[in-house]
């Protein structure tokens, strides 16, 4: 009996030890297999702009995860996982737009301008259904004006040139109260806007600050040397109305060429204005490298600091 369950026990604790093993080289594989990546772009001269297209395509582990997104004629997203679609963003836009179109009635008025709303409106609105239902009287009452008297019709004009300047001057003070209410609204939002830039000006030149700004740059030219193309090829030429704007851009293509090597061929073209050409570009992106970035960052108190009175700055009321 005892030896009948000593042999149970080896059999579960193998397939413990199976499952565990599995369980760590899923981890790993998860953390070290790198993302791989392929960019590749061509554009024909300006004559035919239609011919210009661009397309990035991400996978990762066993292409189990695989994103592409890119520009042919319109933006185009979509993301796979397992082979399965599970957002694509032509779908999703034609669904939104039937959506609006069953949601919108036709007739349905805007809203109203919060602005546009004085004191004055009011009155005006009160005025103008006063002067329509003169005017109304006025269309109805057409046979018996043939014989009033002259004085009565007289009074009648006299009133209704005055409820008229009564309007003009209700539509001039409504214009007048908008003006005020829009200037108001926009020294609010620049008093905002300045207190901000004072709140971070002062943050970012804070000794600490600085400290964790530098921990953020030295971060970012690890994160963008990591993720330089393995193999980079292209062949561009370029023209633009300035000669000199040329001679500049090829003296910056001089200062990066070791950086882009041997396989990066710009010609320039200087009496005619165009952009053609083709790129293609490989590479790959360690998660393990982006997480050990994400620690640093986290962990650094310099940089938590920063975050937290950034993020405090943005509720900063003018």
């Amino acid at each position: 009996m005892l030896h009948l369950l000593w042999i149970l026990l080896k059999i579960s604790g193998i397939f413990l030890l199976i499952a565990f093993a599995c369980a760590l080289l899923s981890v790993l594989a998860m953390l070290f297999w790198p993302i791989k990546y392929r960019i590749k772009a061509a554009r024909e001269d300006t004559i035919n702009p239609g011919g210009a297209y661009a397309i990035m395509k991400a996978t990762w582990l066993f292409c189990l995860l695989n994103i592409m997104l890119g520009y042919e004629k319109k933006l185009f997203f979509k993301v796979k996982v397992c082979g399965v679609t599970v957002y694509d963003m032509s779908k999703k836009k034609k669904t939104a737009t039937k959506k609006l179109s069953k949601e919108s009635a036709p007739d349905a008025a805007p809203p109203p301008n919060p602005i546009s709303t004085p004191p004055y409106a009011k009155q005006l609105y009160d005025l103008q259904e006063e002067e329509g239902k003169e005017e109304k009287e006025e269309k109805d009452e057409t046979a018996q004006e043939k014989t009033e008297p002259f004085w009565k019709k007289f009074s009648k004009k006299i009133k209704l040139f005055f409820w008229k300047l009564k309007a003009l001057l209700l539509k001039i003070l409504q214009f007048l109260e908008n003006i005020r209410y829009t200037f108001t609204a926009l020294y609010g939002k620049i008093r905002k806007a300045a207190k901000k830039t004072a709140y971070y000006g002062e943050i970012l030149g804070q000794e600490r600050s600085q400290c964790a700004l530098a921990v953020i740059w030295g971060e970012t030219l690890r994160l963008l040397k990591h993720c330089k193309p393995s193999k980079l090829q292209a062949n561009i030429r370029f023209g633009l109305e300035d000669p000199a704007a040329v001679g500049q851009i090829l003296s910056v293509y001089g200062i990066l060429y070791p950086l882009l090597g041997q396989n990066v061929h710009i010609c320039p073209d200087f009496e005619h204005k165009m952009l053609e050409g083709n790129l293609t570009a490989k590479g790959r992106i360690s998660v393990f490298f982006l997480l050990q970035i994400l620690w640093v960052l986290y962990y650094d108190k310099d940089v938590r600091r920063l975050y937290r009175l950034l993020k405090k700055g943005g509720q900063v009321n003018g």
